[in-house]
């Protein structure tokens, strides 16, 4: 699992958190659906083709920050979903450049 350091204190469930805890390896292919959900929160573009999830993943940065999101919830105690859109963009920036090294730089 990877941490990423929060640019300043994000309260999730009424406690102060610092960092993000990722868990990329508890990813199931349904978390893409949960993910695209997400982006749907910030893009005007929700289709998704299943098949398309790989040059998607590679290339959209918002699918990205979602999917980098996802693997947040997994690993931080208490974040959910509906803490999304209430995360900082240079954090969820940093949970893009995550989800795109822990998918095709290692």
């Amino acid at each position: 699992m990877e941490t990423l350091e929060l640019s300043k204190p994000f309260m999730v469930s009424g406690k102060e958190v610092t960092e993000l805890t990722l868990n990329f390896e508890a990813l199931t292919t349904s978390d893409f659906k949960a993910a695209q959900a997400l982006k749907a929160l910030i893009s005007d573009s929700t289709s998704m083709d299943i098949s398309k999830v790989c040059s998607q993943l590679r290339l959209d940065s918002e699918f990205q920050i979602a999917v980098g999101f996802v693997a947040a919830c997994k690993g931080t105690e208490g974040l959910n979903r509906s803490d999304f859109l209430r995360l900082p963009m240079v954090d969820a920036l940093k949970l893009g450049e995550a989800t795109f090294d822990n998918f095709f730089m290692s």
